[in-house]
């Protein structure tokens, strides 16, 4: 007996960090775990895929604005130290307020809506672009104008449309039923819309919609909607406007209907300031021409009187610089009219909110005034549109009507100044009117008169030609008013998908499907609680493996009426044969000097892992080498040794440790084994192990053979650890998919304070296609053969 040992086996190290090589076995070995979820995602990917109702993505471009950076643009907000604010991101505001967006859904009818699927059986949608809209949705959409919802409408509508034969339109909306004629104008609840007649091509079923008030599509339409300048925030001019929509078309169409709705609503305002002008003109003709035609009739009365009287040279030069004087003298009393109207309309525009009506100078050549109140229009038309989505107390509205009040100030001092300005012209033409006034007193009274009466004329023709003038070009504008924005690039169909990505999708559900594989690989091994492999025996041990032994069954080594061990070592040469030759080879090198190893206990930690057949066939092995070799089966409550060499089970050693029978043994002349079986099942086994005769019978063993082995019965049970005490070295087996991790690392810590060797032995090891122990299946030494086959 061996009893000195000086390894030091420690306790148990549930370590799980694997080697790259560790992971593919692993893979290897559980590769159903692994490729099942991998296909699973990979499989709901391709269903999304083929099922989802794809989306697109239309573009368009618009110029905002074409103007020239101007010196004098923004001077009043660089006086007052303002943060000048872009004009591009003040436009990219206004085209997306909800005032252009409810016109532009107003325009294609997109109020009239149904449910949206998001996926789809119809692959002609799903695959090949097929508009998922409803025909009979998009005919009625076209067939109907002038839709408006009132704002008290909160709340979705639902309808029910119907062409009937004779062209009319049916309508039911809260169960009121309506027919209406082409031409016929609908209103109910708060909803009215035109019907524009029907033809062939756009007659529509029996439909139930629902009509959506414009906070709710402003909403639905908002986030699917991107609005951003392109490069330089401030220096650029340019905006990108972009929507993705289930419908190739709506996308378009609503992309265009947008930036036509911009335009319309820049060309309106520039409209309604054209009109303003003309009007102011034309209230400053209608003075003039009174003026005028009071001042023909006096010089008709005053030459009817006198007769033709001849002005000198002198005269006509005098009343020529004085007409001058005087016409400069009533631009300058218009300029300074309008600029009061200017500061009159601000201080109004201060309480009530609105600038809208405030006029540039466009009798002037004041290019700061103008363009600063053009600023003053942008920046209300921002506080417009920010006052669509938002109230008064929003932050952004509050800090846009502190810039609208400091710009209003500023134009009012700038006013102040500017007038002061013209007080000073109009005081110099004064003066200089008078001194033509002393040369023209020094003329006979009737050339006096006459000469007054020729400047007049003279003064109110001019200013009656130059405010025709202004009055024509005001109409030319009025009536060819265009605006400074430019669609750059209208939206066309597009006809790449802008989701799913396909590409990527499928590359993503490969990727995630091998991580999930991995995962459920790595799981099923940390939440299993059963020993995977060898590897994962080993680690829970901390013990060397004697030997690793395939699984019989899956060699076709099973039950029948020829015992295992025949069928086993009917082929030498077999991969069974050649792995417990294996065992035997380790279990003779443990024999050293040192460590005379004779007595061989193998054990397992439960039952049924295979340690009968591993101790049989190690018999065998160590016998064909030579030896003398015993095997004793010791497992008294399980006992199966008398079945694997088909002997009788009884007398054995329990009935000769009872004193009741002498020690038989079996001489199995076939293999050179000696076999000792269990005898009767004894009511107590473990007194009967621990009796002072098995130790002296195993002592006389010693000396009869060259090998003892001891079949016990499992380390859980007592029975092995007392006979743990008469051996050199302890084998356990282990079973892969079988053992219990819990069980394997107790049994072997109720023998860490052994002074018997410790080894393990895998039995049953599940082979894997190209991994080390791919021999098993015959690839190294081919198909399974008899000796005379192995001979030949």
């Amino acid at each position: 007996m061996n009893t000195s040992d000086n390894r030091n086996y420690e306790t148990y190290d549930n370590s799980d960090t694997f080697s790259i090589t560790q992971w593919i076995e692993l893979l290897l070995d559980d590769w159903i775990s692994f490729v099942i979820p991998m296909l699973l995602v990979i499989f709901l990917a391709a269903i999304y895929l083929l099922t989802v109702v794809p989306t697109y993505k239309a573009e368009g471009i618009i110029q905002v604005t074409t103007e020239d950076d101007n010196p004098a643009v923004g001077a009043l907000v660089e006086m007052s130290g303002m943060t000048a604010t872009s004009p591009a991101e003040t436009e990219v505001e206004i085209l997306g307020s909800r005032k252009i967006l409810t016109d532009a859904a107003h325009r294609l009818n997109l109020n009239i809506s149904m449910p949206a699927s998001t996926f789809t059986l119809n692959y002609h949608i799903s695959l090949f672009g097929q508009s998922p809209i409803n025909e009979d949705l998009g005919n009625l959409r076209q067939i109907i104008s002038s839709l408006t919802i009132e704002d008290w409408n909160e709340t979705p509508v639902d309808a029910i449309f119907e062409t009937l034969k004779d062209g009319t339109l049916k309508v039911v909306l809260n169960n009121k039923k309506s027919i209406l004629k082409k031409g016929d104008t609908f209103y109910g609840h708060g909803i009215s819309f035109t019907y524009n007649g029907l033809n062939k091509k756009k007659a529509v079923k029996k439909i139930p919609v629902t009509i959506i008030p414009d906070d709710r599509i402003y909403d639905n339409l908002k986030q699917n909607l991107s609005i951003r300048t392109i490069g330089d925030r401030k220096a650029t001019n340019l905006v990108k406007i972009s929507f993705v929509h289930q419908d190739r078309l709506i996308a378009k169409r609503f992309i265009n209907s947008i930036m036509n709705s911009y335009m319309s609503f820049a060309l309106n305002w520039r409209t309604e300031q054209a009109e303003k002008r003309a009007d102011f003109i034309e209230h400053q003709i209608v003075n003039v021409r009174k003026s005028l035609e009071k001042t023909e009739s006096s010089l008709q009365n005053f030459l009817e009187e006198n007769g033709a009287i001849l002005l000198p040279e002198q005269a006509k030069t005098l009343i020529e610089e004085s007409s001058t004087l005087s016409v400069n003298m009533q631009k300058l009393e218009i300029q300074e009219d309008m600029m009061k109207k200017i500061s009159f309309d601000i201080n109004n525009a201060s309480l009530s909110g609105n600038d809208s009506g405030i006029t540039g100078s466009f009798l002037s050549d004041d290019p700061v005034l103008g363009q600063d109140i053009a600023s003053l229009h942008q920046l209300q038309l921002q506080r417009e549109s920010m006052l669509a989505d938002f109230t008064p107390r929003h932050p952004g509205v509050i800090k846009l009507n502190r810039e609208i009040t400091r710009v209003r100030d500023q134009i009012n001092q700038y006013i102040k100044a500017s007038r002061k300005q013209i007080i000073q012209h109009q005081k110099g033409i004064d003066s200089a009117l008078s001194g033509i006034q002393e040369h023209l007193a020094g003329f006979p009274k009737k050339e006096r008169a006459l000469a007054t009466l020729r400047r007049n004329q003279d003064v109110d023709q001019r200013m009656y030609v130059f405010l025709l003038t202004k009055l024509e070009e005001s109409r030319i504008i009025r009536a060819s008013t265009t605006t400074d924005k430019r669609i750059i690039d209208i939206a066309y169909t597009p006809y790449k998908k802008q989701s799913p990505a396909r590409v990527s999708t499928l590359l993503s559900s490969i990727l995630a499907g091998f991580l999930l594989g991995i995962l459920t690989v790595y799981a099923k091994r940390i939440l299993d609680p059963r020993v995977q492999d060898e590897d994962e025996a080993k680690n829970i041990t901390n013990l060397p493996i004697h030997g690793v032994i395939p699984d019989i069954a899956t060699l076709g080594f099973t039950s029948s009426d020829i015992p295992v061990i025949k069928q086993i070592w009917k082929f030498p040469k077999g991969p069974a044969a050649e792995a417990f030759r294996t065992l035997k080879t380790n279990v003779e090198f443990t024999n050293t000097r040192e460590h005379n190893i004779k007595v061989i206990q193998i054990t397992s930690s439960e039952a049924s892992e295979g340690k009968s057949t591993v101790i049989s066939n190690l018999a065998i092995a160590l016998a064909k080498g030579g030896n003398r070799v015993l095997l004793a089966d010791l497992d008294l409550r399980r006992p199966t040794q008398h079945r694997i060499w088909s002997v009788p089970r009884s007398p054995g050693i329990s009935d000769f440790l009872a004193g009741h029978k002498e020690l038989i043994s079996h001489k199995i002349d076939e293999f050179a084994v000696t076999v000792v079986t269990a005898g009767y099942d004894p009511p107590e086994s473990q007194r009967l192990l621990a009796s002072e005769t098995l130790a002296k019978q195993i002592l006389k063993w010693r000396e009869d053979y060259d090998y003892v082995l001891l079949d016990t019965s499992p380390l859980l049970i007592a029975d092995s650890l007392v006979i743990s005490k008469l051996g050199d070295l302890m084998l356990f087996a282990v079973r892969p998919k079988k053992c219990k991790k819990s069980a394997l690392k107790l049994a072997v810590n109720s023998y860490l304070k052994t002074d018997i060797i410790k080894g393990l032995i895998i039995n049953g090891s599940v082979t894997r296609k190209g991994g080390y122990y791919h021999y098993y299946r015959g690839s190294y030494y081919g198909e399974k053969t008899s000796d005379t086959q192995e001979q030949s």
